[in-house]
């Protein structure tokens, strides 16, 4: 049986494992053209080899992208959104 202390020790190095391994960015945007460049955003930036997830928020002015570090960064995909205009 495992204790309370041993628990939170596991559920700690699980969600440090997790956070080392994904990354999470917001990056602000400039998008004029609507929802249809909206959608070739998150299409695009999600054809990136690494990225997970990508949300676009016209209103906010704001990409959201989930990506696993080993396999891209921030950069990479800021590079890639700048390169979609």
């Amino acid at each position: 049986e495992l204790s309370l202390a041993e628990v939170r020790r596991l559920a700690q190095a699980a969600g440090a494992e997790v956070s080392d391994r994904y990354g999470h960015a917001v990056l602000a945007t400039r998008i004029i053209d609507g929802e249809d460049a909206a959608r070739r955003i998150e299409n695009g930036l999600r054809a990136l080899d690494g990225v997970l997830d990508a949300s676009v928020s016209i209103p906010a002015q704001r990409v959201a992208v989930e990506f696993e570090r080993g396999t891209t960064t921030v950069e990479n995909v800021r590079r890639a959104l700048t390169e979609m205009g």
